[in-house]
């Protein structure tokens, strides 16, 4: 889980730093700009703090930093208190750089960050003393993914273009998230396209049984969870859902070996 959790922050900081320039001042994400969301990222303390990370191009700093830990945490370092300080850094450098760039935020993002905050507090936890920190971190990520995918899915169902099929090929249609092959071919097959649209909205409703099912069933949930992501990767540029999802997996099976 911790690997994984570090190839999406890798893929994340990758992406970033493969264009530095948008992060400067005259940037489309410039922190003169961007500080002024919040007053205490203007006076106070705490300003100085933001801004001698976040401004340009300290920033730069700040996802070289990132990647760094992230690249330790992926290779691995000796457990104990190395594993704990590792975990809590990384959690802690996240958080600021997720503070510095918020815009275009997605659940991947989220779920990296709810991943890490739950590793490195679990990790202490376990360092002082508490016996099941590690199993309740799991099965609060192993919750947060079900609800996660049943949120998404519920979010769809009262959507009358997602339910008609519409929304598919509108979204492959995108210059973010589009795809043209892919938009020309739903658009020309609507029938296939509600299909596939009401298909998933059905698959993330359902991927809370997961829980429930036997486990050469609940493999089989888990290995479509893996296709659904491996295709929006690919046909949508969602790099980091891929493995910030993947990455609950594991405590999606620890879950799965608690309930028996």
């Amino acid at each position: 889980m911790e690997r994984l959790i570090a190839v999406a922050v890798i893929v994340c900081t990758a992406e970033l730093l493969a264009q530095p320039r948008v992060l400067s001042d005259e940037g489309l994400l410039g922190w003169e700009v961007a500080r002024l969301r919040h007053a205490w990222f203007v006076h106070g303390p705490l300003s100085w703090i933001m801004d001698a990370c976040c401004s340009y191009p300290r920033v730069l700093v700040l996802l070289g930093v990132r990647l760094l830990l992230a690249l330790a945490l992926l290779v691995g370092v000796p457990p104990g208190w190395p594993h704990v300080l590792l975990l809590g850094a990384l959690a802690l450098v996240w958080m600021i750089s997720f503070l510095r760039v918020p815009q275009g935020a997605d659940g991947a993002d989220q779920m990296i960050t709810l991943v890490l905050v739950s590793l490195a507090i679990a990790g202490l936890a376990a360092m002082m003393g508490a016996r099941f920190a590690w199993s309740v971190a799991l099965a609060f990520v192993a919750l947060q993914a079900v609800v996660s995918y049943a949120t998404a899915g519920i979010a769809k169902a009262t959507s009358s273009s997602w339910r008609s099929g519409a929304a598919l090929p509108g979204i492959a249609g995108t210059d973010m998230y589009g795809n043209r092959s892919v938009a020309r071919f739903l658009q020309a097959r609507p029938r296939t396209s509600r299909f596939l649209a009401r298909g998933i909205i059905v698959w993330e409703c359902s991927f809370v049984l997961v829980l429930l099912l036997p486990l050469p069933w609940a493999v089989l949930v888990v290995a479509s969870g893996v296709a659904f992501h491996l295709l929006s990767a690919f046909g949508m540029g969602l790099n980091t859902f891929l493995w910030a999802f993947l990455a609950t997996y594991p405590a999606l099976f620890h879950a799965l070996g608690f309930l028996g």
